[in-house]
């Protein structure tokens, strides 16, 4: 359970670094790749433990979309952009 554990902070501090970096002035392409690869590394990692496997599946899967379709490191930030869209109309 301890490595399940360990596995969420990590994701909740790989999220945290994707929405501070960029407030704060640092944004590369190259800083952005590594967000998603250390993310998506994280959510493989997580599915093998077997605890929790369609939380990890899923949030592979909106990191994958929100880096494509959005060029976002993180599925918190689609969670931003359609807030900011919501309140832009």
């Amino acid at each position: 359970m301890t490595k399940t554990r360990q596995l969420f902070v990590s994701a909740v501090v790989i999220a945290a670094l994707a929405q501070l970096l960029p407030m704060m002035g640092v944004r590369s392409i190259w800083l952005g790749s590594l967000l998603v690869a250390s993310n998506l590394l994280v959510c493989v990692l997580g599915y093998r433990t077997g605890n929790y496997r369609t939380y990890w599946l899923s949030w592979g899967l909106l990191t994958v979309v929100a880096f494509v379709m959005f060029g976002l490191s993180n599925p918190v930030s689609m969670l931003r952009l359609g807030l900011a869209i919501l309140f832009a109309t």
